[in-house]
Protein backbone atom coordinates (compact mmCIF):
# COMPACT_ATOMS: atom_id res chain seq x y z
CA UNK A 1 0.00 0.00 0.00
CA UNK A 2 2.80 2.60 0.90
CA UNK A 3 4.32 1.97 -2.51
CA UNK A 4 0.90 3.13 -4.68
CA UNK A 5 0.94 5.77 -2.06
CA UNK A 6 4.23 7.46 -3.32
CA UNK A 7 4.53 5.72 -6.93
CA UNK A 8 3.24 9.21 -8.47
CA UNK A 9 5.08 11.63 -6.20
CA UNK A 10 8.17 10.12 -6.82
CA UNK A 11 7.76 9.68 -10.45
CA UNK A 12 6.75 13.65 -10.26
CA UNK A 13 9.71 14.63 -8.71
CA UNK A 14 12.08 12.61 -11.19
CA UNK A 15 10.70 13.94 -14.08
CA UNK A 16 10.93 18.02 -12.71
CA UNK A 17 14.24 16.54 -11.97
CA UNK A 18 14.62 16.19 -15.80
CA UNK A 19 12.95 19.38 -16.64
CA UNK A 20 15.51 20.97 -14.55
CA UNK A 21 18.21 19.15 -16.56
CA UNK A 22 17.00 20.07 -19.91
CA UNK A 23 16.41 23.34 -19.20
CA UNK A 24 20.14 24.13 -17.83
CA UNK A 25 22.13 22.24 -19.98
CA UNK A 26 19.89 23.64 -23.09
CA UNK A 27 20.46 27.42 -22.07
CA UNK A 28 24.30 26.84 -20.61
CA UNK A 29 25.54 25.34 -23.69
CA UNK A 30 22.64 24.36 -26.12
CA UNK A 31 24.23 20.51 -26.23
CA UNK A 32 21.46 17.88 -25.25
CA UNK A 33 21.12 14.14 -25.67
CA UNK A 34 18.27 14.60 -28.61
CA UNK A 35 15.85 16.80 -29.92
CA UNK A 36 13.11 14.33 -28.42
CA UNK A 37 14.83 14.67 -24.94
CA UNK A 38 14.44 18.39 -25.37
CA UNK A 39 11.00 17.78 -26.36
CA UNK A 40 10.18 15.78 -23.50
CA UNK A 41 11.84 17.87 -21.01
CA UNK A 42 9.96 21.28 -22.17
CA UNK A 43 6.82 19.97 -23.41
CA UNK A 44 5.82 16.59 -22.58
CA UNK A 45 7.22 16.00 -19.16
CA UNK A 46 5.67 19.49 -17.98
CA UNK A 47 2.16 18.22 -18.76
CA UNK A 48 2.77 14.89 -17.75
CA UNK A 49 3.84 16.19 -13.66
CA UNK A 50 0.76 17.95 -14.03
CA UNK A 51 -1.23 14.81 -15.54
CA UNK A 52 0.57 13.03 -12.10
CA UNK A 53 -0.63 15.81 -9.78
CA UNK A 54 -4.20 15.96 -10.40
CA UNK A 55 -3.79 11.88 -10.18
CA UNK A 56 -2.69 12.36 -6.77
CA UNK A 57 -5.11 14.86 -5.48
CA UNK A 58 -7.93 12.21 -7.02
CA UNK A 59 -6.04 9.53 -5.03
CA UNK A 60 -5.55 11.43 -1.71
CA UNK A 61 -9.49 12.57 -1.52
CA UNK A 62 -10.94 8.38 -1.68
CA UNK A 63 -11.33 7.01 1.61
CA UNK A 64 -9.40 4.72 1.48
CA UNK A 65 -6.72 6.37 -0.49
CA UNK A 66 -5.24 2.90 -1.98
CA UNK A 67 -6.03 2.48 -5.76
CA UNK A 68 -7.92 -0.34 -7.18
CA UNK A 69 -6.03 -3.37 -9.14
CA UNK A 70 -7.02 -1.55 -12.57
CA UNK A 71 -5.92 1.68 -11.44
CA UNK A 72 -2.42 -0.04 -10.20
CA UNK A 73 -1.99 -0.88 -13.76
CA UNK A 74 -2.96 1.63 -15.40
CA UNK A 75 -0.29 3.77 -13.34
CA UNK A 76 2.54 1.06 -13.76
CA UNK A 77 2.19 1.11 -17.38
CA UNK A 78 2.40 4.94 -17.26
CA UNK A 79 5.55 5.03 -15.14
CA UNK A 80 6.92 2.60 -17.41
CA UNK A 81 6.04 4.31 -20.70
CA UNK A 82 7.80 7.23 -18.99
CA UNK A 83 10.94 5.05 -18.16
CA UNK A 84 11.21 4.10 -21.69
CA UNK A 85 10.79 7.66 -22.89
CA UNK A 86 13.47 8.82 -20.95
CA UNK A 87 15.51 5.68 -22.30
CA UNK A 88 14.76 6.06 -25.85
CA UNK A 89 15.08 10.12 -25.88
CA UNK A 90 19.09 9.74 -24.61
CA UNK A 91 20.36 8.61 -28.08
CA UNK A 92 19.25 10.59 -31.23
CA UNK A 93 19.41 6.51 -33.10
CA UNK A 94 16.48 5.65 -30.84
CA UNK A 95 14.52 8.81 -30.47
CA UNK A 96 12.23 7.94 -32.74
CA UNK A 97 10.59 5.48 -30.74
CA UNK A 98 10.07 8.48 -28.21
CA UNK A 99 8.23 10.26 -30.76
CA UNK A 100 5.43 6.71 -31.44
CA UNK A 101 5.73 6.80 -27.53
CA UNK A 102 3.87 10.37 -27.10
CA UNK A 103 0.71 9.47 -28.40
CA UNK A 104 0.09 6.41 -26.15
CA UNK A 105 1.53 8.04 -23.01
CA UNK A 106 -1.27 10.79 -23.76
CA UNK A 107 -4.06 7.98 -24.43
CA UNK A 108 -2.55 6.49 -21.09
CA UNK A 109 -2.41 9.19 -18.86
CA UNK A 110 -5.95 10.04 -19.39
CA UNK A 111 -7.63 6.91 -19.17
CA UNK A 112 -5.77 6.69 -15.97
CA UNK A 113 -6.70 10.02 -15.17
CA UNK A 114 -10.43 8.73 -15.99
CA UNK A 115 -10.41 5.87 -14.49
CA UNK A 116 -9.10 7.40 -11.16
CA UNK A 117 -11.78 10.21 -11.16
CA UNK A 118 -14.93 7.53 -11.80
CA UNK A 119 -13.81 4.81 -9.16
CA UNK A 120 -13.22 8.02 -6.36
CA UNK A 121 -16.93 9.26 -7.81
CA UNK A 122 -18.31 5.89 -7.34
CA UNK A 123 -16.59 4.87 -3.70
CA UNK A 124 -17.87 8.72 -2.84
CA UNK A 125 -21.59 7.51 -4.24
CA UNK A 126 -21.34 4.29 -2.11
CA UNK A 127 -20.48 5.91 0.68
CA UNK A 128 -22.72 8.29 0.91
CA UNK A 129 -25.57 5.89 0.08
CA UNK A 130 -24.63 4.09 2.96
CA UNK A 131 -24.58 6.47 5.43
CA UNK A 132 -28.46 7.93 3.86
CA UNK A 133 -29.53 4.11 4.82
CA UNK A 134 -31.18 4.22 7.85
CA UNK A 135 -33.18 1.54 10.39
CA UNK A 136 -37.29 1.60 10.22
CA UNK A 137 -36.75 2.99 14.02
CA UNK A 138 -35.05 6.37 12.54
CA UNK A 139 -38.29 6.37 10.29
CA UNK A 140 -40.53 5.89 13.28
CA UNK A 141 -39.40 7.64 16.48
CA UNK A 142 -40.70 6.90 19.50
CA UNK A 143 -39.80 3.05 21.20
CA UNK A 144 -41.63 -0.33 20.95
CA UNK A 145 -45.05 -0.60 20.16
Amino acid sequence: MRFWYWVLPIAGVALVALIVYTLVAFAADGRIFSFAFLVNGVLVFPAMVISLAIDQFVLLRRRPIGPTRAERVLISVLVLILAVLVVTSLSEDTSFITVFGWPVLIVVAIATTAVLGVTSARVAREAASSADDGDLEDLFPGGEN
